[in-house]
């Protein structure tokens, strides 16, 4: 049996927002630094990101941090608004379904986020 984590990374290579969808649970939760999203604000998010073509997970220095039945986290990069950052998701699992998912953005830059 394939794990959560790759089920969900085909989808997202196939850029493919039903199947997506149909992986995610009914009272799905994201939280992004301070900001809570529902599911159908979520979904509207990965529509414009299937849309950038410019971004691609396999080229992003991807990495798996943890993987089984209740759980996934992985780790990329990517450029947003001229900044390189490494993103971070951590997924729970609730009946084999995307239940809650929190990001964070830490930059890569030097200087940038950084106080002095």
């Amino acid at each position: 049996m394939q794990s959560h984590f790759f089920n969900m990374f085909e989808t997202i290579l196939a850029k493919d927002i039903e199947a997506f969808e149909s992986y995610m649970h009914p009272e799905f939760i994201s939280v992004s630094e301070f900001e809570m999203s529902t599911r159908e604000d979520f979904l509207t998010g990965m529509q414009e990101w299937f849309d950038d073509e410019t971004f691609d997970l396999r080229n992003a220095n991807l990495v798996i941090l943890a993987d089984n039945p209740d759980m996934h986290s992985f780790q990329y990069e990517r450029k947003i608004d001229g900044k390189r950052l490494r993103i971070t998701n951590v997924a729970l699992i609730k009946d084999k379904k995307l239940w809650r998912h929190i990001i964070n953005y830490i930059p890569l830059d030097k200087g940038v986020g950084v106080k002095n």
